[in-house]
């Protein structure tokens, strides 16, 4: 196979629409952020202008975050163009997403006492302290007090 160049979109060709609705001005605005852009139009494609899977990624977190859909990774992928996928993300769920709670670390265990060890069958052992675990390497065979 010959090495050719595959081309890429300009951006500029694509006539500017201003975004409508509720949520296309809302994506553009997250867009122009993650892509330092100025503006950003209904039918610009997030690729297109630079986009790529970790842009993805924080764009799903901050519509998550912002607009409360619960959004899937693959939509965005799916439908790049900022129309369609305000469209798909028009019909998802805008339910209370779970929230991940923040915890604090423990201090490890100073005795002997509190800790529990479970030797697995490679030679690895779990190390129970206060309730969290950690997994450590032992040769096969050893005993572990």
């Amino acid at each position: 196979m010959d090495d050719v160049p595959v081309p890429v979109a300009d951006p500029t060709t694509v006539p500017y629409e201003p975004p409508r609705g509720s949520i296309e001005p809302a994506l553009a605005a997250i867009w122009a952020e993650l892509l330092q852009r100025d503006r950003i139009g209904r039918h610009d494609n997030f690729f297109d202008l630079g986009g790529d899977s970790l842009l993805v990624m924080r764009m799903v977190t901050r519509v998550q975050e912002g607009l409360k859909i619960k959004a899937k990774v693959t939509d965005f992928f799916l439908h790049p163009v900022l129309a369609d996928l305000a469209r798909i993300l028009e019909g998802a769920d805008h339910k209370e997403l779970t929230q991940i709670r923040r915890v604090t670390r423990r201090k490890p265990a100073t005795s002997a006492a509190t800790m529990k060890i479970a030797t697995g069958p490679g030679g690895g052992k779990i190390v129970s302290r206060d309730g969290g675990l950690t997994w450590q390497n032992l040769e096969p065979g050893k005993v572990v007090e």
